[in-house]
């Protein structure tokens, strides 16, 4: 796991009273994020304008929440389809950070 390939995404640091490790987080958009534009948009919940975060667990886990809703998507591991997945619409480039690529 790359952590410099999260921070040049735009994923930052945070630390979480009670919790080890540090958590790295990033916060942005719907409308900037292809997969969830294209799916998850019901305008019921989720709507072009819903903030999401987007959050790398110390664990090596990536989970998704929408702010001011009870949209959550459960903790997946990063080196999974789905949380490659999640990695992607927040604009990482996957591969760089499992170290697959160059």
């Amino acid at each position: 796991m790359n952590i410099h390939v999260l921070t040049a995404s735009g994923f930052a640091p945070v630390e979480y009273h009670g919790q080890q490790g540090t958590f790295y987080t990033k916060k942005l958009c719907v409308a900037a994020m292809p997969y969830m534009r294209t799916h998850a948009i019901d305008q019921d919940t989720i709507f072009e304008t819903t903030e999401m975060v987007v959050e790398v667990t110390p664990d090596g886990r990536v989970q998704m929440t929408a702010i001011d809703t009870d949209y959550v998507e459960e903790p997946v591991g990063i080196d999974t389809e789905d949380g490659a997945g999640l990695l992607r619409d927040a604009g990482v480039d996957v591969e760089l950070f499992l170290g697959k690529g160059t």
